[in-house]
């Protein structure tokens, strides 16, 4: 196992509510490094697939920072005084517009470890029932659409979905039903 470098120095170069910038300067022997990366201050997010029918809905959403739109399953960062779970039912009611009779956590990703300290737990919701969206006001223009699991994976082939999360939750969801499959 590697041995963690020294933190020499360690500036924030930006804070609010959500997250903060950092910058540390690392050193391992006589070798100064700068690492910069995002630490968020829940830490953790969840991802909810829903599912049903041999498919999975997706969101359409715009994300600025790549400066266009994803396909990507529902989620959301932390809040206080809620659990991962309760935040994934929250998350799946406002942006897919369902309630779940059956969310379990399938696993935890840490999108880039190199970038963020963020963790994302990640969830499947079955037995579906539609409620009303309620989407926050960065969240408008988001679409909603079912997609069976073969078009997905040509979707995924095809370069269309390429949100790390959105990928590492299919991974997941993939192998818990294959687990599943073995099972019965």
């Amino acid at each position: 196992m590697t041995k963690k470098p020294t933190i020499v120095s360690s500036h924030s170069l930006y804070k609010d509510s959500h997250i903060e910038v950092r910058q540390d300067v690392l050193k391992r022997k006589s070798f100064l490094w700068n690492q910069v990366y995002l630490h968020w201050n829940s830490k953790n997010a969840v991802c909810v697939i829903p599912f049903e029918k041999n498919g999975v809905y997706l969101i359409n959403q715009y994300r600025h920072a790549s400066a266009k739109t994803f396909w990507q399953f529902p989620g959301g960062l932390m809040e206080p005084k809620m659990s991962e779970f309760d935040l994934a039912k929250k998350e799946l009611a406002e942006e897919a517009g369902f309630l779940a009779d059956n969310v379990v956590k399938i696993g935890t990703v840490s999108p880039e470890p190199g970038l963020t300290t963020v963790r994302v737990k990640v969830f499947l919701a079955t037995r579906l029932k539609k409620t009303k969206r309620s989407l926050e006001k960065s969240e408008i223009g988001m679409k909603l659409h079912f997609f069976d699991l073969m078009t997905v994976e040509k979707m995924i082939e095809q370069g269309n979905i390429d949100c790390g999360i959105t990928l590492s939750a299919f991974l997941l969801f993939t192998l818990h039903q294959k687990k599943k499959v073995k099972k019965s």
